[in-house]
């Protein structure tokens, strides 16, 4: 099935969903502004963010998340936007 592209605000920091376990901060991810542009892209953890490290999440055109290449059963409709926004 194919879901719809949720439009991301670049740098926007966004929540997984809660899954009725604890969350770690690794969970809160930001937009890479680059991934915008091209249709699907990278999604950093604040720690990756914080050391301009490679991002093990990413989304696809349609909008599916994936971890390390693997699919997560999430989509960018999942994302609860915080309100924040990541720091250049």
């Amino acid at each position: 099935m194919l879901t719809t592209l949720t439009t991301l605000r670049e740098r926007g920091i966004y929540q997984l969903p809660d899954d009725g376990t604890t969350r770690p901060e690794s969970e809160t991810l930001v937009v890479a502004s680059n991934a915008i542009q091209n249709g699907g892209g990278t999604l950093h953890t604040l720690d990756e963010w914080a050391a301009w490290a490679a991002a093990d999440w990413e989304f696809t055109p349609d909008g599916l998340l994936t971890l390390q290449g693997q699919p997560t059963g999430y989509t960018t409709g999942d994302l609860e936007d915080t309100g924040r926004t990541a720091e250049e």
